[in-house]
């Protein structure tokens, strides 16, 4: 039941991002109606990304931790977590309850583990990060190798292209 309520929450995600970005369309951009996502990059795990806009990005390396017994995760292996830390240098709140991952490893897709218990949820708080502050939070998947973890955060719904984080 967890399950399906996590695809029909990533469902929803993509269908509100194919949404702001205006759906499928043959007409030709307009340049003027929203500006370029600002470029993405590559970090190994414990090393920080700026985007241009001052939005500072931070993954901590994989720690294996022991999940509550009220976790969900339909995976099998080692439950891992990494710290994110955002620190907001851009002049605009940050919403860090828009930030999206996609975890690999093992050479698939990695399952997430939501923990409320341990404060493992699936994105960002859900409070805005004003202009110069830092927020942090934990994420959690569960992989057989966990070397082999591989994530790529996306920032926000949209502008930001994605972040990729590797060992």
């Amino acid at each position: 039941m967890v399950v399906a309520g996590l695809v029909a929450v990533a469902v929803t995600a993509a269908v509100v991002a194919l949404a702001l970005r205006g759906g499928p369309s043959s007409a030709a951009p307009d340049p003027q109606a929203s500006p370029a996502a600002l470029a993405g990059g590559s970090v190994p795990f414990g090393g920080t990304f700026t985007y241009d806009d001052g939005l500072a990005v931070t993954v901590g390396a994989p720690e294996a931790f022991a999940p509550s017994p009220s976790a969900e995760t339909t995976g099998t292996g080692t439950p891992v977590r990494v710290e994110v830390r955002v620190d907001n240098g851009t002049t605009e709140p940050f919403q860090p309850a828009t930030l999206a991952t996609v975890a690999t490893a093992d050479g698939g897709p990695a399952a997430t583990v939501w923990d409320p218990e341990l404060g493992l949820e699936l994105t960002g708080p859900p409070h805005a990060a004003p202009a110069g502050a830092t927020t942090t939070f934990q994420l959690a998947w569960t992989v057989v190798d966990p070397q082999s973890l591989r994530l790529e955060i996306t920032p926000a719904l949209v502008g930001y292209e994605p972040l990729v984080v590797t060992g």
